[in-house]
């Protein structure tokens, strides 16, 4: 399952099972065909980092992301600066 790797995120899924049983000639073919496919939708929340800038940053970022950054060779990721877990 999906959901087990993306926490908070929903999954639908279901299975439906297709076979050519209308139109086989078993005598001629043996058996029937079967086929079944799995239908997922799912649905993954977001977070709008704009939204969250002044409580993260105490900052407006209307002018990116860098600004946060340290000079290399400390480069942090973009997930550490948004305080995201892995």
């Amino acid at each position: 399952m999906v959901t087990a790797t993306l926490p908070f995120a929903t999954e639908a899924s279901f299975t439906k099972s297709y076979t050519d049983a209308a139109t086989h000639n078993s005598a001629n073919c043996g058996d029937v065909a079967l086929t079944e496919v799995k239908f997922s939708v799912l649905k993954v929340p977001s977070v709008s980092i704009s939204s969250q800038d002044g409580r993260l940053f105490q900052k407006n970022l209307r002018t990116g992301l860098r600004q946060f950054a340290p000079a290399a060779p400390h480069a942090l990721s973009v997930k550490s600066m948004l305080r995201v877990s892995p």
